[in-house]
């Protein structure tokens, strides 16, 4: 079982992709969940190859850096991830020259939040240390509104 992806995500994560924001998707959820999560979000299509776009937490951890930083440029979802994980990837795709922004909610995000160059934490379910760790608050917690507020800011769209 798994809850259904919020309204307004996928048309966001269209949006991210019209933008050339790749949206990665990290989470402690066993691949099979997390890979139809980001189907049904748009994050990874049926088309993706699946043994590059999808890897577990603990594989991309024994990587060596070199290697993770090759295939952070082609992960589109990391299942079965630990927070050091979600740290790992933005070191890597920070070292390969992008700019990285995090989204949390949670105390163990907030190493990954302070490395990212931009820092977003949710208002709602979000902990004290994960939003004193960001740049951003969303007070609705909807990845929508993080795409909105973006987009908005950098002139992608208008701001309404």
């Amino acid at each position: 079982m798994q809850d259904p992806c919020r309204p307004g995500v996928e048309d966001a994560v269209r949006r991210c992709e019209i933008a050339g924001v790749k949206v990665r998707m990290v989470t402690g959820d066993n691949i099979q969940t997390a890979r139809a999560i980001a189907l049904e979000c748009d994050i990874l299509t049926l088309e993706a190859d699946a043994s590059e776009s999808i890897i577990e937490g603990k594989a991309f951890r024994e990587l060596l850096d070199s290697e993770r930083e090759e295939i952070a440029e082609k992960i589109s979802e990391m299942g079965l991830s630990s927070p050091n994980d979600k740290l790992l990837l933005v070191k890597a795709l920070r070292k390969s020259g992008h700019v990285v922004a995090v989204i949390g909610d949670d105390t163990n995000d907030a190493p990954a939040l302070h490395e990212a160059d931009i820092r977003l934490a949710m208002g709602i379910q979000g902990t004290k240390v994960a939003k004193e760790s960001s740049d951003i608050i969303i007070l609705d917690d909807s990845f929508a509104s993080v795409v909105k507020v973006s987009c908005c800011c950098i002139g992608f769209y208008p701001c309404n």
